[in-house]
């Protein structure tokens, strides 16, 4: 961080030389610039953090119009210390220019800003082309975490911006080292500064065995392109899901990070697009389906011979809610994979402190609003009946306590 914007006390001291000289009208708005922003900073107002950065630049342009405007007399200590002050609101703005850059809401509370920043973003995602897949739709993260869990396991939208698509676990602790530097000049992006790390330290990639034993590069891998997505993608026929060669989908075989084997993740896309596979860590995750662009839903799924037995919000990147399950069970209902005749259980929102199931068509239907529901949530027992023996069960957690 750059050098403290001075404090109240001493800009005063200097600037009128201990009572040397007296202030006039605009040394007071300057005074009243500076003690407003160390009032927010302080957390004595409720302010945001776009709010610290106005002031700083309202203390800049004061500092500034003293030193050039007309009838300003000459006075060396008078000159110093308002460049002084000028240069360090220029820096300090700067500086919280680059953490919101990162992925600071604009809106976020003063006092918090110092924590709620490292789960920002990475180089300024742009929106893709409408063209693209997911555009127009929910980005690669809503942003919105509702617990710690986000600062802890990774930036992943470090993985979207970096052309190795590296894991956003692996970038974040050298992400979040090159965000606090006080030493870096705020010219320097992340990936010079990451690449001068590596040029001492080593890649920051790691090495893991895949499914197969074969040693591989811990990188991300991104579809680009439909061909690539295509052994991906289901389709549906008479209500089944169908994999890229016809057969019906099944789950059996896949497997998933977060729940094990017989579960599969997946992605929706503006199109209504669904695509599925098995989730490896730090080679192939949500956001590879799409290439890093935005997404309708996200989560996870079981599948029998075709037949939708169990769906949820689970997604990492996305952090999906029960608005975007609602979109993917819509899509699912208008193929028929969903209907009152399957038993498929739904956990639209992972973030439920009461960790409710329901069924998927009955949800649906619903739109999610309980008082439209007839039915109450569903069981431990009826949630573990619908979910086919070659699925592991769900975590603990993430079942109803009866």
């Amino acid at each position: 961080m750059p050098k403290e914007l001075m404090g109240v006390a001493e800009f005063s001291a200097r600037y009128l030389n201990n009572g040397a000289h007296k202030g006039g009208r605009r040394y007071q708005a300057l005074l009243d610039g500076v003690t407003k922003y160390h009032t927010y900073k302080s957390g004595g107002e409720r302010k945001t953090f776009e709010d610290m950065s106005k002031a700083c630049e309202d203390i800049y342009h004061k500092a500034v119009d003293m030193l050039t405007g007309a009838k300003q007399k000459t006075d060396p200590e008078r000159t110093k210390v308002l460049l002084e002050i000028a240069r360090q609101a220029q820096n300090e703005s700067k500086y919280m220019g680059r953490r919101m850059h990162m992925g600071l809401s604009l809106s976020t509370p003063a006092p918090d800003a110092k924590s709620t920043y490292k789960s920002g973003v990475g180089q300024g995602f742009k929106e893709p082309k409408a063209q693209a897949p997911g555009s127009a739709t929910t980005r690669l993260t809503r942003g919105n975490v509702k617990n710690t869990d986000g600062f802890k396991e990774g930036n992943y939208w470090l993985e979207a911006y970096d052309a190795k698509h590296r894991p956003g676990f692996l970038l974040h602790t050298e992400w979040t080292k090159w965000a606090l530097d006080p030493s870096l000049s705020y010219a320097t992006s992340f990936w010079d500064y990451l690449a001068s790390v590596e040029a001492q330290t080593g890649p920051v990639s790691k090495f893991i065995r895949d499914p197969t034993g074969m040693r591989v590069e811990q990188n991300v891998r991104y579809l680009k392109t439909e061909a690539e997505r295509q052994p991906y993608l289901l389709t549906f026929e008479r209500g089944l899901l169908r994999d890229h060669n016809g057969d019906a989908y099944d789950t059996s075989r896949e497997s998933t990070v977060a729940s094990g084997k017989g579960w599969a993740i997946f992605v929706v896309d503006e199109r209504d697009n669904f695509y599925a596979g098995t989730h490896l860590l730090g080679v192939f995750h949500h956001s590879s389906f799409l290439g890093g662009a935005p997404t309708r839903a996200a989560g996870e799924l079981v599948v029998e011979q075709g037949k939708l037995m169990a769906i949820t919000s689970k997604s990492g990147h996305y952090k999906p809610g029960p608005g975007e399950m609602l979109r993917a069970l819509t899509a699912l209902v208008g193929q028929g994979a969903v209907t009152d005749k399957v038993p498929a259980v739904v956990y639209p929102d992972l973030m439920d402190p009461e960790n409710r199931w329901f069924g998927a068509f009955e949800y649906q239907e619903a739109q999610g609003k309980e008082h439209k529901l007839d039915n109450p949530p569903l069981t431990r027992d009826q949630v573990l009946k619908a979910i086919p023996v070659f699925a592991e069960r769900p975590k603990l957690s993430w079942l109803p306590k009866k």
